[in-house]
């Protein structure tokens, strides 16, 4: 009898683990543990826990005073030409309340950025980011943002395309827009 060769094929296992992960961050350590799931053997991953995003989120929906949906609105771009006569001098009554008006559209809400961040964190949606590392390297990326920590100042995101995780410090940040 001749040894009968059995053809074999690779069949995948699932397994449930809880992993240990060290980081200063929450962030950091998620950026760790996904680089060492997508550089293995492993084909496909779910975490079910461990993961810190939208805290702040949903500490802001619990207050009460809270609850009215954010609404973001994208102001046009202003031509910058010279009033006329016309426009120069209003009329007495609409003096003041032009200026009041004028003084409260002038000034951006202070956290418009913060907040834009916090809605593309909580909608999932694709962002291109432009930000400055250290030396002057500029790195454009598209991701989706994973947690923003207001303390620290630190953005955490996900690269879609390299299937990484980079976290970034607010003042590193140049641009960002949704595509």
């Amino acid at each position: 009898m001749s040894e009968a060769k059995i053809a074999q094929t690779k069949k995948g296992y699932v397994f449930n683990v809880s992993i240990l992960v060290e980081g200063y961050n929450n962030g950091i350590a998620l950026e760790a543990l996904l680089h060492m799931l997508n550089t293995g053997k492993v084909l496909d991953y779910q975490i079910n826990e461990g993961i810190e995003l939208g805290k702040i989120i949903d500490a802001s929906l619990a207050e009460p005073h809270n609850q009215q949906a954010v609404s973001i609105k994208k102001s046009p771009i202003k031509e910058n030409r010279a009033p006329s006569a016309a426009e120069k001098t209003p009329k007495p009554a609409e003096s003041r309340t032009a200026q009041s008006h004028s003084s409260k559209a002038s000034v951006p809400e202070p956290n418009y950025a913060v907040n834009l961040l916090k809605d593309y964190q909580q909608t999932n949606t694709l962002v291109r980011l432009s930000a400055l590392k250290g030396k002057g390297v500029r790195i454009s990326l598209p991701c989706r943002i994973l947690s923003f920590d207001a303390e620290s100042q630190l953005i955490t995101v996900y690269h879609v395309d390299e299937k990484k995780v980079y976290q970034f410090h607010l003042n590193e940040i140049e641009d960002f827009h949704a595509n």
